[in-house]
């Protein structure tokens, strides 16, 4: 991700060379995959989580000589679904889309595991871009219009979202990067908070990009502000970064999506995963469907960079949270 440091090539080297020279446990048995791989996803079918495993297990099915089947596990914002993965083996058998809820669950809620030890990142796969709205009658139409609406409003400039989510937790990051406070109207989905926006409820959004947000902004319905990372993205050219109005990393935001399994996963089964995962998303026919539904391509240089970021954005979240005071509901 562009707003996160990354690992260097180097540690990402030393990892590989160690799993490389690692014993073959996990391959002893026959090679690997044995049989169906399970590919757990959080969240319903339907969602852009399920399309995004559903475009992915196709492809690695055909790399991996066996079918995986997605397993939609929803409730608990993702938690029910990361139990599901820490119940199976630890065998490379069940695999998890990995989500930007799984280092923010720890700080709203009781997980029942350990964040830090108890998951193994295998690599990034998409970044989907985050864009700040805001209703086309106000007069917010810029970074700086909110921004200094914020400050004038001292606190009570209305951002709709989902208590102790992405959708909440990423307004607060640009409002304390901005150096305002926000007042969060809460809402029981995404969808609810669009609609509070469109009505005039609430002044600020922020929302994943989509076909149904892009054709809303090419209409003038709502002003799409900006995209809350550095870099612009490819066809949505007419929404500016970020980091092109004064919003530092610090206040970047993305719905990153990856792949991870149960810690204990033989390293020789990491190394094939890691390699199956990066060579399909290369392929500019998959990268094409996946910008198609509006996101970004982003693969880690190894599975140790993967793990770094997901141990970065853990801390980042977790001290967020104690910052502006969350208690969850």
């Amino acid at each position: 991700m562009s707003y996160m440091t990354r690992r260097d090539v180097l540690t990402g080297g030393i990892f590989l060379a160690t799993m490389a020279m690692a014993p073959q446990a996990g391959l002893s048995q026959g090679a690997y995959p044995a049989r169906p791989v399970r590919f757990i996803v959080g969240f319903p079918a339907g969602g852009t989580g399920d399309a995004v495993a559903r475009l992915l297990g196709g492809e690695l099915a055909k790399n991996l000589g066996q079918p995986l089947v997605v397993e939609n596990k929803s409730g608990a914002g993702g938690n029910i679904a990361t139990q599901a993965v820490l119940a199976a083996p630890a065998d490379g058998h069940t695999i998890y889309l990995a989500q930007v809820n799984l280092p923010i669950n720890p700080s709203v809620m009781d997980v029942g595991y350990d964040p830090h030890k108890d998951l193994t990142m295998i690599s990034q796969i998409i970044n989907i871009p985050v864009v700040m709205l805001t209703n086309a009658k106000s007069g917010l139409k810029t970074v700086q219009d909110v921004v200094a609406a914020g400050k004038t409003k001292n606190g009570q400039l209305t951002f709709g979202g989902v208590l102790g989510t992405a959708a909440h937790l990423g307004p607060e990051l640009f409002a304390r990067d901005q150096g305002f406070k926000l007042k969060l109207i809460p809402y029981r989905g995404g969808a609810q908070a669009v609609q509070a926006l469109l009505s005039g409820e609430v002044e600020v959004v922020f929302d994943l990009m989509s076909g149904s947000l892009k054709s809303l902004i090419e209409a003038g319905s709502l002003n799409g502000i900006a995209l809350m990372q550095a870099e612009p993205v490819k066809g949505l050219e007419n929404i500016p970064a970020a980091g092109t109005a004064g919003v530092t990393p610090a206040g970047f935001f993305g719905a990153w999506m990856g792949v991870c399994v149960k810690s204990g996963t033989p390293a020789p089964i990491i190394a094939k995963l890691y390699s199956a995962i990066v060579a399909e998303m290369a392929k500019p026919e998959l990268r094409q469907r996946f910008e198609q539904i509006g996101s970004e391509v982003v693969t880690s240089a190894s599975p140790a960079e993967f793990q770094g970021f997901y141990l970065a954005e853990l801390k980042r979240f977790g001290d967020l949270v104690k910052a502006i005071d969350y208690k969850p509901q």
